[in-house]
């Protein structure tokens, strides 16, 4: 089983336009970080993001994801790698090609809908994923 790398990006918005959000002047809506030992498997996801800061504090995330039964989308929860209590829901729907994998999904936390998409690569250091080709 190799482990994959990535990016992944959130924005602080459920795009139902049903609230405008405006940052404050040192604030940000937008936050990137690399994903790292990310599994991605016909039943589930699974990955871990890097360090990053976001209003002062240092966040990193595990994120645990299982298949639904309509086989369609995926669902499951994040937790934040210090404190396991810091925790939430997170779904996503997963799209391939030949080269990367691309989630795209809601992530909830403190009652604030976040969007976020993560782009994975499948091949890392020249190792080509089972059932793949270049």
């Amino acid at each position: 089983m190799t482990q994959l790398s990535g990016k992944i990006y959130f924005v602080e918005s459920d795009f139902l336009f049903n609230h405008v959000y405006i940052p404050k002047k040192d604030e940000t809506s937008f936050i990137v970080t690399s994903i790292e030992n990310a599994i991605i498997e016909e039943h589930m996801i699974q990955f871990s993001t890097t360090p990053y800061e976001y209003n002062g504090e240092i966040l990193s995330y595990n994120i645990n994801l299982l298949i639904n039964d309509n086989g369609l989308n995926y669902s499951g929860t994040f937790s934040e790698k210090t404190d396991q209590d810091w925790n939430g829901p997170v779904s996503c729907e997963l799209f391939e090609n030949k080269k990367n994998y691309f989630m795209y999904g809601k992530w909830t936390e403190d009652e604030v809908v976040l969007t976020w998409w993560a782009r994975i690569e499948k091949f890392q250091t020249g190792n080509i994923i089972e059932g793949t080709e270049r």
